[in-house]
């Protein structure tokens, strides 16, 4: 192999690994945004699922004071 094929060899395999660094670098940081937005989504479905327990219970207390009133109103 002359001297000029040894360097490119040379210079192709550290590209090659300058790629795998770069794209372990995108990977990284892909996952970072996907586990970040998957975060963000379980967030939300918890303040959502709070958000219609807390409705569920007052339009139980406004049924009840509703009921209450009713009663009160045949009396």
């Amino acid at each position: 192999m002359s001297e000029v094929s040894k360097k490119r060899q040379k210079i192709n395999v550290e590209n090659d690994e300058s790629d795998k660094g770069e794209f372990h670098v995108v990977l990284n940081r892909s996952f970072e945004i996907y586990n970040t937005l998957q975060l963000e989504n379980t967030k939300l479905k918890l303040n959502l699922k709070l958000n219609l327990m807390s409705a569920n219970k007052r339009k139980q207390e406004n049924e009840e004071l509703q009921k209450s009133l009713s009663e009160k109103d045949m009396h």
